[in-house]
């Protein structure tokens, strides 16, 4: 996986196949609660990491939807 992550940015014709790898490793573990734990916390730190960029960016529409992800309020602000 690190040798995709290297590759040149033309080399981009394994995503997809990475994409599917990661999709059937979740299927496969979704019922492990430590597999379930780090998946949760892996999307937090996720969403945590896209509120500090388009904060430093100063690119706040993205800015705001972390935010709102971040406390769960989507469907307490209707912004499904």
């Amino acid at each position: 996986m690190l040798a995709i992550l290297r590759a040149p940015a033309d080399d981009n014709d394994r995503l997809p196949t990475v994409i599917s790898h990661l999709m059937a490793i979740s299927q496969a573990y979704s019922d492990n609660p430590n597999f379930v734990l780090w998946s949760t916390y892996m999307s937090m730190v996720e969403i945590l990491l896209d509120f500090i960029r388009t904060e430093k960016d100063g690119n706040w529409i993205p800015h705001l939807e972390a935010f709102t992800a971040m406390h769960g309020s989507q469907y307490m602000t209707h912004n499904i």
